[in-house]
């Protein structure tokens, strides 16, 4: 769902399609989705590169999520609603990013 804000889109190779390329496209949405080899395609040493400059940008929100999910139990929908389902994951950002906050704090005023 594209909210119309959106400047890039990443995502896994999972989510490669000519259908997904061409709505990007028309959207004006800068493509940072996976490239993923076919049988007797592999990929080219130019998709392979924006292939690994992509997946740095992805392993950090990946890493958030895998917190959110094993500390927060983000993988269930723990209530009847979108609109209580969202307020929850918002409640779980602000604090996961409290708690960073904090170590990044203790990080650099010890330092």
């Amino acid at each position: 769902m594209l909210t119309g804000t959106e400047k890039e889109a990443f995502a896994d190779s999972a989510y490669k399609s000519k259908k997904r390329d061409e709505l990007l496209k028309e959207n004006r949405i800068t493509n940072r989705i996976l490239n993923r080899a076919y049988r007797n395609k592999p990929l080219t040493k130019q998709q392979k590169r924006s292939n690994r400059l992509a997946s740095g940008t992805r392993s950090i929100v990946e890493r958030v999520f895998g917190v959110l999910k094993l500390h927060h139990a983000m993988g269930n929908a723990r209530y009847l609603g979108l609109a209580r389902n969202k307020a929850r994951l918002g409640l779980m950002c602000v604090a996961h990013n409290i708690k960073r906050g904090m170590i990044l704090h203790r990080q650099y005023c010890e330092a």
